[in-house]
């Protein structure tokens, strides 16, 4: 799988999209499926350690500083609603 990636900047193409080629459309499915697994986890620590800078920042809980990022995140959204 490495050497496959290895080819996704030569071949312009994204490693995901590419690997549907050499291990069909349903063995693609393994590596996509950890893939966003490896995205989610990302993005929860970043929004950990973002809430937590606010959160020493403001003065308040850590717990308190994630709430106020998500609000931060979320709120241009529903409002739009």
């Amino acid at each position: 799988m490495a050497l496959h990636a290895a080819q996704g900047p030569k071949l312009g193409l994204p490693q995901m999209i590419s690997s549907r080629v050499q291990f069909g459309v349903y063995g693609a499915a393994i590596p996509i499926v950890l893939v966003c697994l490896m995205y989610l986890g990302f993005t929860a620590t970043g929004t950990v350690l973002s809430g937590q800078a606010i959160g020493q920042l403001l003065g308040v809980s850590d717990s308190a500083g994630i709430l106020l990022l998500c609000w931060a995140w979320c709120a241009p959204s529903i409002s739009a609603w």
